[in-house]
């Protein structure tokens, strides 16, 4: 059910956002508007260089231009929609377009596939809003001001601050892929028919394997969300102000700030519950692994069942570490509800309209848009049908999914790499095999196309065609170190170690964080 979009009084409003003080220690006190302080303008000056006052702020980007590489560097398949494109950079433009005190740095506007509700704006001056926004924001006002708050990010330079915690969030997130790249390229590769009991097939022991690779590539999606940046709770409170000017200067209504924040809140609870339900999926995971190998290949038990609770194990482990410490989600929980109050404190000393604009209605949720959003939404919750599916071991479910056509049509490069599972479960790996290929050829696909690709056919023993397609992926998306830890990964487990090492060099010359995530790629191979 569509919510109305009513005009409060504004005591009303000021009644709604008004919530205790829970936490004011460390949080900067404003002395004017943000976006009049000198300070703010020469920081955005900086980052924006060279480029001149009113030059326009933000890529073009229709959705089926030639896709920049940073957007594709993600687990997921991007959404190429010319008109919900269109709209959010209407939004995005019309708050940029107010700012004339100063140069604005050049950066992207772009949706993700990830239904939760969220943001984020990454190292490359790129913002991303999820499609969850889009369906569950209940008004233009309050996707504004989510954009409005990572745009600030990018334009106080907070990005690049925070560059360090980025890569070792990202290193994170790309060994819990690689956790399950390397252990289904090791699955594979020994599921000979010499090591199985007589009347056991491969093909029925791809299922259970393909099984896990479903359930920890549900989990690696999570971890995108979870192993964020961690802003600090100064550089949070920056970019809610500048946001919320940006947003307030281009007619929208303060509500949308509150608003957005209990979404907020919502969400973060939704993805603790998600956790903690795809904690308990990949640990069955692991037991189906178990029983499956006790059954059909008893002397490979002891090789495998141990190296995949050590490191998918230690994937959940860090995710629950993650959970507990300043970036988990119980402090950000927290932190939403007082930035909601610390929002309020703002609004009111600073801005207090005595008549507020009206909300707006959210755009995305009627008409041509709400139906496409619906379309985006629905395969994007069909793709994660047919990973659930292949997680029970259910085949023929996850077929009869994907051929409905929902995930084909608006996730061509997703359809064929989940195609491509389902006859790694069944064994046929020349179609496997094809159904990469043609992915890896798809204009959107994403980063984890070539990385799964990769191992499939090093699990093949074709360790050489696994190298030249991460080669591949990584002159697509002009990004060699992306690849490295599942290079280290399968040359360490193919025994070539010479070139493992050379590799863990690139690594080490890179970042810490890139040489850790090698080395844990490096010894989750060698069990």
């Amino acid at each position: 059910m569509r919510r109305a979009v009513a005009r409060p009084a504004r005591r009303i409003l000021l009644a709604t956002l008004a919530l205790p003080l829970l936490v004011t220690c460390g949080t900067p006190q404003a002395t004017q508007r943000l976006s009049k302080d000198p300070q703010i303008h020469a920081r955005i000056a900086r980052e924006a260089g060279n480029r001149p006052v009113g030059g326009a702020a933000l890529l073009s980007f229709d959705g089926r231009d030639a896709l920049l590489p940073a957007v594709l560097q993600t687990e997921f398949e991007p959404v190429t929609s010319p008109a919900l494109q269109r709209e959010i950079q209407r939004i995005a433009n019309g708050m940029l377009a107010r700012w004339t005190e100063t140069p604005l740095p050049q950066l992207g506007v772009f949706i993700s596939p990830v239904l939760d509700y969220a943001a984020y704006a990454s190292t490359e001056r790129r913002v991303f809003v999820n499609l969850g926004v889009l369906r569950d924001a209940g008004s233009e006002d309050e996707i504004a001001f989510v954009l409005g708050h990572e745009i600030s990010h990018v334009l106080l330079g907070h990005n690049l601050e925070r560059r360090a915690e980025a890569q070792r969030s990202a290193a994170a997130s790309q060994l819990a892929a690689n956790a399950a790249l390397v252990g289904t390229s090791l699955a594979v590769s020994g599921g000979t028919a010499a090591q199985l009991t007589p009347g056991a097939t491969s093909g029925t022991k791809r299922v259970v394997i393909v099984s896990v690779m479903a359930g920890t590539t549900l989990l690696r999606g999570l971890a995108n969300e979870l192993f964020d940046p961690g802003w600090a709770r100064g550089q949070e409170t920056e970019a809610d102000r500048l946001g919320f000017d940006l947003a307030v200067r281009a007619g929208y209504s303060p509500t949308g700030a509150a608003d957005s924040l209990d979404n907020l809140r919502r969400g973060d609870g939704n993805r603790a519950a998600t956790e903690a339900n795809l904690r308990g999926t990949v640990q069955s995971g692991i037991a189906m692994l178990g029983t499956g190998l006790t059954q059909f290949a008893p002397s490979a038990y002891q090789q495998y069942v141990p190296l995949g609770l050590t490191m998918f194990g230690g994937m959940i482990e860090k995710m629950t570490t993650s959970v507990a410490t300043s970036a988990g989600l119980a402090e950000r929980h927290d932190a939403a509800l007082t930035r909601r109050t610390s929002m309020t404190e703002y609004d009111q000393k600073f801005w207090n309209l005595d008549d507020p604009p009206d909300s707006k209605p959210n755009p995305f949720r009627a008409g041509a848009l709400g139906r496409e959003v619906d379309q985006w939404v629905a395969a994007r919750t069909a793709a994660g049908e047919v990973s659930t599916a292949l997680v029970d071991q259910d085949t023929a479910r996850a077929r009869g999914i994907l051929a409905q056509g929902r995930v084909q049509r608006l996730f061509p490069a997703t359809h064929r790499m989940l195609q491509a599972k389902i006859y790694l479960a069944e064994g046929r790996i020349p179609q496997a095999t094809q159904e990469y290929e043609q992915a890896t050829r798809l204009p959107t696909a994403p980063s984890a196309a070539f990385a799964e690709y990769a191992a499939m056919l090093a699990g093949e023993g074709q360790v050489d065609a696994a190298m030249r397609v991460l080669d591949q992926g990584a002159q697509r998306f002009n990004n060699a170190e992306l690849f490295l830890p599942t290079r280290a990964g399968l040359l360490a487990r193919a025994g070539r170690k010479d070139a493992a090492t050379r590799v863990l060099a690139q690594c080490a010359a890179k970042d810490r964080s890139l040489l850790e995530a090698c080395e844990a790629s490096m010894k989750a191979s060698a069990g």
